[in-house]
């Protein structure tokens, strides 16, 4: 039975790990969308 126990505390480091590094992810594309916008926005203003 303790091995189940081991398992499970694996799985769930595991899940918080990939739930972790998904959300940093995101944080990073979210970063590089907002850097896009802003170069648009200079290439708009450059470029009437």
């Amino acid at each position: 039975m303790p091995k189940n126990d081991q398992l499970k505390k694996d799985k769930e480091k595991n899940l918080r790990e990939i739930q972790f590094v998904t959300e940093s992810m995101n944080v990073y594309e979210t970063a590089l969308e907002m850097d896009e916008g802003k170069e648009k926005q200079k290439d708009g203003n450059n470029n009437p």
